[in-house]
């Protein structure tokens, strides 16, 4: 049984997407975004495939802004651009979508209730939640992911845990 939270207060929610190399599946990744969002905020990380380019041409989605970043500087430097963005737009809550798809974008609204509510100040999802789209992830992937994992997660000689990891969404309220 699944525990729902009545709807809080109207709150500005921006979603990040860091670009990069992400021209195959960031038209859709834009598209299932839903209205519960007040602004869609991707960075091109100066992408060679002009991801920005694309999604800007591609998609008419009023809520979309294309920023972009004239070097390569990583994702979290996109995301502070995508932060700093939204904030002068007054944007309270945010959300980072990877633009490769892999992220459920249509449970973005079941990470703000708790936030709307003011339950949390943070929550974060897990892409790894429904088994389907884990088998749609490339092999080389998965086997990255669990190599990482097996190895931050226990130290070589004795197997005591050091580390748990999660690959998922973040959305962060600046309440």
């Amino acid at each position: 049984m699944e525990t729902r939270i009545s709807p809080g207060p109207k709150i500005g929610v921006g979603v990040i997407i860091p670009a990069f190399k992400v021209r195959s599946h960031i038209v859709a990744v834009v598209n299932s975004i839903g209205q519960e969002v007040t602004s869609i905020i991707v960075v091109d990380d100066a992408c060679p495939e002009r991801s920005g380019d694309f999604i800007a041409k591609e998609c008419s989605d009023p809520r979309l802004v294309v920023l972009k970043h004239t070097s390569n500087r990583g994702v979290g430097a996109a995301m502070k651009t995508g932060y700093s963005y939204g904030m002068s737009l007054g944007l309270e809550v945010f959300v980072k979508v990877d633009g490769d798809g892999q992220m459920d974008a249509t449970r973005i609204d079941q990470l703000i209730e708790p936030i709307s509510q003011k339950l949390a100040d943070y929550t974060k999802g897990n892409r790894f939640f429904n088994i389907e789209q884990v088998k749609s992830m490339p092999r080389k992937r998965i086997f990255g992911i669990l190599f990482c994992l097996s190895f931050l997660r226990y130290r070589l000689d004795t197997g005591t845990c050091l580390i748990r990891i999660t690959v998922s969404q973040r959305l962060i309220a600046l309440l």
